[in-house]
Formats: structure tokens, C-alpha cells, sequence
């Protein structure tokens, strides 16, 4: 059979009908095709015959029929989980990578418990899969695993840890501050920052935080979107390279009165042509936005005259 459909149908017919000789036979045919029509129709199997061939896939030699048998298994869910949890004494780390597809709670234990035998790809893929789940467990591993020597690892460390304190969890959050000086773990280190809303954490940051740092300081603070967040963004602009990200995080997240101050201060950021834009984007003063009608940037005259003709009530941005 190589009609890849007629292949498909065949074995969604087969599944239905229970015929797991058939099916068995079939797989142990060594055909790729016939193998992978197996596989992707198991997934939405429950019986232990689906399990035990998709466990089968987890052994195969074949990267490609791994990552199907493993996904399969990740559709089945719960169901799946005990036979993957005893599936890692042989078959150590393609069980529990399928594992980690499974969004339920009973994977929490049997990860943990292979986490140390793992490969780097593989303690990053199960602190991935344990992000979700709220438990001291899980928060000890990750804090753990901000120590670990493979950077991939640290970085899901450092996410699940922001994930964490977003959610109300006790972090220690000023383990996550050394993390802004590695220039692959920064912008994971700034982003749970911000998802903890870590406002003056950041503030400590800022005189050994790396130039290249600030614009991912930027949206944090902007996505923060508290007076004191917006405050501190605003200050960015003082020593800042490139102003625009920070204009933006004002612009569009509550902070344009913060821009129309710096714009009545004479602010050299207004030098650029971009800064000018976002400000006619949100002022409402008709005075400043008259002024910048005249302005030498076509789109900074457009958007001003715009705003001008847009009821006060209906422009949406303070």
C-alpha cells in the first residue's frame, strides 16, 4: 500500500475497529509510512495496545518516529503518564522528553525524579513542561537550575521563576539580577522581572545593565504600566542610545504625559523625527498639537492635524 490517504484511512479504520493484530503486524512491517499513519492515528487512542505500540515508536531508531510516537503520546494526556513514568527506567530520556508533552499535573514527580540523568536539551525541555505547575517542588528545582551549567537550562530557570512570581509565588528574585550582565540570559532575566512586576529590582539593574539591555528594560517597565514603572522608563531616555523603544513604552502605555513634559522641557530626544510621531499619536493639548502641525516630518504634521479634528473624547490616549 502507497497511497499515503489510502494508508490513513486504512488505519483509522483498523483503530475503530479494534483490529490491534492487524495493526501490530503492520508495524512490524518496517514500513516508514505505514509506521507513521500508525502513529499519528494512536494519539487519539486510549487503549494499552495504542500505548504499548506508541512506546514501541519511543524505542525506534528513527528520530522521526521518536518525535511522532512521543507526540501521540502528549495527545493522549493523563492517560499516557504512568506507563511513560516506568517507560524512563529503560528507556531513560525519550520517555520523559514525551512526557513533557502532557499538560497535567502527575508528570511533576517522575520528571523531577529523572531530572539529574538528563541531557542539557533535556532539563531545559522538562523545566519548560514544569512552568505551569505551582508547587515547592517545582519552585526548588527551578531555583536549582539558576545554578546549572548549561545556559539553556538557566534560562528556563530563570522564566519559570518569573512565571512564578507573576502568579503570586515567593521568588528570590535577586538571584535573577546577576543574569542581566549574560548576553544570552538577559532578556529572559528582564522579562521575569517585569512579569513580577519588580520595579525597583530593575531600578537597582540599570548601572551595570548592559547597553544592549535597555530596550527589553524598556517594555518591561512599559508592560509593568505603574506610575513608578512609567517614572523610571522615562528616566531611560537621559542616558538612552536609542530613544524610540522607550517613546513607544510611554506612547502606548500610559505614559504620554510623561512625554508631553519632556516635550515642554525641550528634551533633545524630539531631535528625532520618531519621537515627534508618537508624541502627535497621543497628545491632546490642542496648543502642542497646532504647534506640531507645522512640524517638518510629514507623518508628525499628519497625525497632529488628525488629532486636532478627533473629538476629545473619542481620541483614547491621555
Amino acid at each position: 500500500m502507497s497511497d499515503p490517504y489510502g494508508q490513513w484511512q486504512a488505519v483509522q479504520s483498523w483503530v475503530r475497529q479494534g483490529e490491534w493484530a492487524t495493526l501490530q503486524e503492520q508495524w512490524q512491517g518496517q514500513n516508514p509510512e505505514m509506521r507513521q499513519a500508525i502513529l499519528s492515528a494512536l494519539g487519539e487512542s486510549s487503549h494499552p495496545q495504542a500505548i504499548a505500540l506508541l512506546t514501541e515508536g519511543l524505542q525506534d531508531d528513527d528520530p522521526e518516529i521518536q518525535d511522532l510516537a512521543g507526540k501521540a503520546l502528549g495527545r493522549m494526556g493523563e492517560t499516557a503518564v504512568p506507563i511513560l513514568s516506568q517507560a524512563i527506567a529503560t528507556l531513560g530520556e525519550r520517555a520523559a522528553l514525551a512526557l513533557t508533552r502532557i499538560h497535567h499535573p502527575t508528570i511533576v514527580p517522575p520528571l523531577l525524579a529523572v531530572w539529574s540523568h538528563l541531557s542539557d536539551r533535556g532539563r531545559a525541555q522538562v523545566l519548560a513542561a514544569l512552568h505551569p505547575w505551582r508547587d515547592a517542588a517545582v519552585l526548588a528545582q527551578l531555583q536549582a537550575a539558576l545554578d546549572d551549567p548549561a545556559p539553556i537550562v538557566q534560562r528556563e530557570a530563570v522564566i519559570g521563576l518569573g512565571l512564578a512570581a507573576q502568579q503570586g509565588e515567593s521568588t528570590d528574585l535577586s538571584r535573577l539580577v546577576p543574569f542581566l550582565a549574560h548576553p544570552d540570559l538577559a532578556p529572559a532575566a528582564v522579562e521575569a522581572l517585569g512579569r513580577a512586576k519588580a520595579v525597583e529590582r530593575l531600578r537597582r539593574s540599570l548601572p551595570a545593565a548592559p547597553a544592549a539591555v535597555i530596550p527589553a528594560i524598556a517594555v518591561a517597565l512599559a508592560g509593568i504600566g505603574t506610575e513608578e514603572a512609567l517614572v523610571l522608563l522615562a528616566s531611560l531616555l537621559d542616558t538612552a542610545v536609542n530613544p524610540i523603544p522607550i517613546v513607544v513604552g510611554l506612547a502606548r502605555h500610559g505614559g504620554a504625559a510623561h512625554l508631553v513634559k519632556l516635550w515642554h522641557q525641550q528634551h533633545p530626544c524630539f531631535g528625532q523625527p520618531a519621537v515627534r510621531r508618537e508624541l502627535a499619536i497621543v497628545a491632546q493639548d490642542p496648543e502642542l498639537l497646532t504647534t506640531l502641525t507645522s512640524d517638518e516630518d510629514a507623518l508628525v504634521a499628519l497625525y497632529a492635524r488628525h488629532r486636532l479634528t478627533t473629538p476629545l473624547g473619542e481620541r483614547g490616549r491621555a
